[in-house]
């Protein structure tokens, strides 16, 4: 063989080998890419699922949380529009209550008035014109129909009446102490009608206790009590009564047995 041929047989030799080469790297490298963009996509689309399920999950639970809020806010508000409700019905009811306090009251209440003001009498020495005005209602009650807590005098029972008298006896009495003549300013402006105010009181309690007396023997027993408490603080004496029954003769026994009690 001549060297011709050989070359020529070597040349093509290393051609085919370098073709094949070429080949062989053109198939890699066009594949490889391929997978790789592949793999990088789906890899993606996976952190993209996961980010959107973890998204929609937070989602989810704020959802859940705004839920929860609004509706502790709305009990909120309807507990408070309940307490709302309730306090201004309770302060309806204590308005109501304060203008109509006469509807509920009773003659217990009527004496207990009274006998609030003749405690206040005896527990200050002062405020002279307050207790004048107060003796002035207590008279006015008694004896000229004045309506107190929805009730006259008249409208009382017979022991109500006793402790009201019993009440202005007393609170005449110290203010007598307190505030000597006190009933000369109230006359001079009310045509003479406390003149003797004390004797017309002692009056109308032992022409009540009679009754009470005839018909009730454990309330006789009371007012019996009651105007031997009264002869002590307001010095009412036999002779005092005495003077009253000048006009009364036939009243003289039953009027002393109250007073003996």
């Amino acid at each position: 063989m001549d060297k011709k041929k050989l070359w020529i047989i070597i040349l093509s030799v290393i051609v085919g080998v370098l073709l094949l080469g070429g080949i062989a790297l053109f198939f890699f490298f066009d594949i490889s890419p391929k997978d790789s963009g592949e793999r990088l996509l789906i890899d993606t689309d996976s952190n993209v699922n996961t980010n959107e399920s973890s998204s929609d999950t937070d989602n989810d639970k704020q959802d859940e949380s705004n839920d929860l809020e609004d509706d502790n806010g709305n009990q909120t508000n309807n507990n408070e529009q309940t307490g709302n409700q309730e306090s201004n019905s309770n302060q309806n009811n204590e308005n109501n209550s304060s203008d109509f306090d006469y509807i509920d009251s009773t003659e217990d209440d009527v004496v207990a008035y009274f006998e609030n003001m003749e405690t206040e009498v005896n527990q200050s020495s002062t405020f002279k014109e307050k207790f004048k005005e107060y003796f002035v209602t207590i008279i006015d009650f008694i004896f000229y129909d004045k309506e107190i807590k929805g009730y006259t005098f008249n409208e009382l029972t017979d022991m109500a009446k006793i402790k009201v008298i019993a009440a202005a006896l007393k609170m005449d009495s110290k203010l007598d102490e307190l505030f000597p003549n006190y009933k000369e300013t109230i006359s001079s402006t009310a045509s003479g009608i406390y003149d003797n105010i004390k004797g017309k009181l002692v009056t109308s309690y032992l022409d009540i206790s009679t009754e009470v007396c005839k018909n009730n023997a454990e309330g006789c027993v009371k007012v019996k009590e009651i105007f031997s408490d009264i002869k002590s603080v307001c010095k009412i004496t036999w002779e005092f009564i005495k003077e009253l029954l000048k006009n009364a003769g036939s009243k003289l026994k039953e009027w002393y047995e109250i007073y003996r009690g």
